[in-house]
């Protein structure tokens, strides 16, 4: 195990060959060669048209979601127990269960009995 990590570690640095340098510190004339680290970067800024479309994306998947939050809603509310939901929709019983015991308020309940 000791070789094949010697190895491993050998063949890394041989990729990384370039990469690295010794400073001695008993020179001064290597210091003032030594590279100066690298200032902190801040990440990337995405551009606004991909940003909007990320924001469209995210806007639609949550559009989706409420609809479909609302159809299992709509369906309890027929009667329906949350297995007959499920091979209704398609949905995981997970989510179909966990989306019945949110619950929803009566208001809300009244306004989905009006959509049916």
């Amino acid at each position: 195990m000791l070789v094949n990590l010697q190895e491993a570690v050998e063949h890394e640095l041989s990729r990384q060959r370039r990469l690295l340098f010794y400073v001695d510190p008993s020179r001064p004339d290597l210091k003032a060669n030594a590279p100066k680290p690298l200032p902190n970067r801040l990440p990337p800024q995405p551009n606004a048209e991909r940003a909007a479309q990320y924001q469209d994306v995210v806007s639609e998947r949550k559009a989706l979601d409420q609809a479909l939050f609302e159809k299992v809603h709509r369906l309890r509310h027929a009667g329906m127990n949350a297995s007959q939901i499920v091979r209704e929709t398609g949905i995981s019983r997970k989510r179909v269960a966990k989306w019945l015991r949110l619950g929803l308020t009566q208001e809300q309940l009244h306004r989905l009995g009006e959509m049916v």
